[in-house]
């Protein structure tokens, strides 16, 4: 269930976010906006449960995502992925982000996303299985990530994660917080272009 414990962790960042974020919503849509964003391949390792709750310690985790920045929802752009927890279990999902340029080369990423968990067969297993494992499958995954941006559209960025089932179903899930290195490819340079 979600309780103001979870909740007040996440206070002073929201906090941030918001703070942060006025100027872009303040900004009339254009195509300078639509047009200034590449579609990109996104690479990323780190670890999950970065959170210490006592059950799990941190383990490795790998994702692979398409940013889609070619076809615009008003100031959105549209993301898929996949993650590799521990080479055991994982997460498919979908979702919509939106880039806050701090600077020419700082870039705020705000990501949100709704996907399928997959505990990998594993659920009877306490050394394999995840901690939190909702009973429903569905997990809602939200992150913010800072990025260096250069030139070409090459991103190098830190993203801090928070993935749960918002209280969906009967099973206890306070979630689960990851930190991921992310490299940003633009599909140009992959196809050449």
């Amino acid at each position: 269930a979600f309780t103001l414990g979870v909740m007040s962790r996440f206070l002073p960042l929201l906090a941030v976010i918001m703070s942060l974020s006025g100027p872009v919503w303040a900004q009339e849509t254009s195509s300078d906006y639509e047009g200034d964003r590449t579609n990109r391949i996104v690479f990323g390792g780190g670890l999950y449960n970065v959170i210490d709750d006592g059950a799990k310690d941190p383990v490795d985790t790998f994702r692979l995502e398409a940013r889609l920045g070619e076809i615009p929802v008003w100031k959105f752009h549209p993301w898929l992925g996949i993650e590799v927890v521990d080479a055991e279990f994982g997460w498919i999902g979908a979702g919509l982000e939106s880039d806050i340029e701090l600077t020419d080369w700082l870039v705020l990423t705000l990501q949100t996303g709704v996907g399928y968990f997959d505990d990998g067969g594993h659920g009877g297993d306490d050394d394999l299985e995840r901690p939190y494992n909702p009973e429903s499958g569905f997990e809602f995954r939200h992150q913010v990530e800072l990025a260096v941006k250069t030139e070409n559209d090459w991103r190098i960025g830190v993203g801090f994660s928070h993935m749960s089932n918002l209280g969906i179903g009967d099973t206890f899930n306070p979630g689960i917080e990851s930190v991921t290195l992310n490299v940003h490819m633009p599909t140009d340079a992959i196809l050449g272009k």
